[in-house]
């Protein structure tokens, strides 16, 4: 769950716990303990948030984005190796199906608000 934390710190910016955890599709609650040991590791950072001083804003730090960029060189190195163990014919398979897959994502449509309700900022929205 760290790693995806700081994934979506990276690509989204500063969010307050209630908005990362909308992302992650969580409880604000049940980030508790992965915030503190990132935090306790120096890959992220909690700040009080300029708009609403009763909350924070959680950023990834770079020693967050070294960790994040080593996770992924790993997973990488794994997706080679299995690779490697694949027919020509099954690869052949996997690039029409990321070839679909990038097509089906870039029909998709933008939005910039947040899961679970949160403006950009992070603040969930009024029912």
């Amino acid at each position: 769950m760290a790693a995806s934390v700081l994934a979506n710190l990276r690509h989204d910016g500063p969010l307050t716990p209630t908005a990362l955890a909308a992302v992650e599709g969580l409880q604000p609650q049940s980030l508790t303990r992965v915030l503190n040991e990132l935090e306790e590791r120096g890959r992220i950072v909690r700040t009080t948030n300029r708009k609403d001083r009763r909350s924070q804003d959680i950023a990834i730090t770079d020693l967050g984005v070294q960790a994040l960029d080593g996770h992924v060189q790993e997973g990488n190195r794994w997706l080679a190796s299995a690779l490697a163990t694949l027919t020509p014919t099954e690869r052949g398979v996997l690039e029409l199906a990321a070839g679909l897959m990038v097509r089906l994502a870039e029909t998709a449509p933008l939005t910039t608000a947040h899961p679970g309700g949160a403006d950009e900022e992070g603040h969930g929205t009024a029912s």
